[in-house]
């Protein structure tokens, strides 16, 4: 919504943020002072069009706005990686409630076959999770493998055959989903935020409605049970990355507007410090 006394009452009742007084005000004037700073901007680099769309909704000017996607590396291990054979779905990151890791557990029961759940990372919402996974249906097996170092990341991958993104807020990109792309897997998500500028639904994943349970187990089920289908539609995911989310990309076009706001600077710089003078 754009900001406004509204947005912050809304903020407020619906509990965005804590409901102190002091908190909100902070709020308020942080706000109000990034938005004067964007008034001096060349460039604002945002990860995806959802991002993008709400900052001209909000009252930005579209002209100042970019979207530069965030990326994924293929290393030579992620390159020859395959969905696993067995029915293991992987889901990682923070283990907060907006995370959503609670309706993977959730989606067990829609899920006739054995199957694992690995869930990697740690947070405040780590018990809760674990309490769940102890009501889960037998057949299936919960494992928490905590915070996975950056040099195990790929042998967490090579040990799926679909990777689960069920954020349920809407997440500015969603990378986790695109690191798993790189690593030749499918990913399945809730479709939120900006997951949809990665993830091509029916082509290198699946997007479900939020929080749609049934969905979402029907979705994973069928790359879990057709072995054939995660790995056409990982071998695209990985495809999509080398084309349009490699490193390389990136940072190619950040130097280059680096250079467009370094060779815009000093006449800018200039105008400014002219008005300020009179």
């Amino acid at each position: 919504k754009p900001f406004d006394a509204l947005c912050l009452w809304k903020a407020h009742t619906q509990l965005c943020m804590p409901r102190r007084p002091d908190t909100s005000l902070k709020v308020w004037t942080d706000v109000r002072r990034n938005q004067r700073a964007n008034g001096r901007l060349h460039r604002l680099l945002l990860p995806s069009r959802y991002v993008l769309d709400l900052l001209v909704r909000s009252g930005m000017d579209p002209g100042l706005l970019e979207v530069l996607h965030l990326y994924a590396p293929i290393g030579k291990e992620a390159a020859a990686n395959a969905p696993a054979p067995a029915r293991h779905i992987l889901a990682l990151g923070r283990l907060t409630p907006e995370k959503g890791f609670q309706h993977l557990i959730e989606a067990l029961p829609h899920i006739e076959a054995p199957t694992v759940l690995e869930i990697g990372g740690d947070g405040p919402y780590a018990e809760e999770l674990r309490r769940l996974a102890a009501r889960a249906p037998e057949r299936h097996t919960v494992l928490f493998s905590g915070a996975i170092p950056r040099g195990r990341i790929s042998e967490a991958f090579a040990r799926a055959r679909v990777a689960a993104v069920p954020s349920i807020w809407p997440e500015p990109f969603g990378i986790v989903g695109l690191e798993a792309m790189a690593h030749g897997l499918p990913a399945v998500a809730f479709d939120v935020g900006g997951i949809r500028d990665w993830l091509a639904d029916g082509e290198t994943g699946a997007l479900v409605p939020r929080k749609d349970i049934p969905a979402l187990a029907r979705a994973l089920d069928a790359y879990l049970s057709d072995p054939g289908l995660a790995q056409r539609h990982g071998a695209a995911g990985r495809e999509a990355v080398r084309k349009r989310f490699l490193p390389e990309r990136h940072i190619s076009r950040l130097l280059e507007v680096f250079e467009e706001a370094a060779g815009a600077s000093v006449p800018a710089r200039a105008d400014r410090l002219q008005e300020e003078n009179l």
